[in-house]
């Protein structure tokens, strides 16, 4: 009984250490911009930089905005993944004349085969009882939340053309 209980902390500790990584997320910049590719809205282009000193990519999505009066709007916008071991750039376009303060990002890892077991158990528990009305439990994809940070935008702001 004790080999099974220091076998199961060992691997919930392997779980956790694997999970555990180094990523910053700083604002560089604002600049006018034309949206997105094949986009001919103007816009603003914010510009992050993340830096991930994990051995994975991140996922990121912005979750939220704080608008010029200090409400925060839940918004979901995908972003691009930062690479592992480097610093990435990702790219947020927002109306022309927004005025945003802040930007809450989320950064999202793979998931271990234990949050997948746990996330199939669930829907599993849910389609028994009938609140699960989907057909797929198992998500061979799935993608957990890991970091999450509130980026001020700060006062250097471009605000070209207006």
């Amino acid at each position: 009984m004790i080999t099974g209980v220091s076998l199961g902390l060992l691997l919930t500790l392997a779980v956790l250490w694997r999970g555990v990584s180094k990523v910053t997320v700083s604002f560089v910049n604002a600049e006018a911009s034309y949206g997105p590719a094949f986009s001919n809205v103007e816009c603003e282009r914010l510009a992050f930089a993340v830096r991930n000193d994990g051995k994975a990519p991140v996922q990121f999505v912005v979750s939220g905005i704080k608008d010029e009066h200090g409400k925060w709007v839940p918004c979901f916008h995908k972003l691009d993944d930062a690479a592992e071991g480097r610093t990435t750039h990702l790219y947020l376009y927002v109306p022309k004349g927004s005025n945003s303060q802040a930007v809450r990002l989320r950064g999202y890892r793979k998931a271990s085969a234990v949050e997948k077991a746990r996330t199939a158990l669930s829907a599993l528990i849910a389609k028994a009882s009938g609140r699960y009305p989907g057909k797929q439990v198992w998500f061979e994809k799935l993608s957990v939340p890991a970091y999450e940070f509130i980026v001020t935008l700060d006062g250097s702001r471009t605000r070209k053309g207006m």
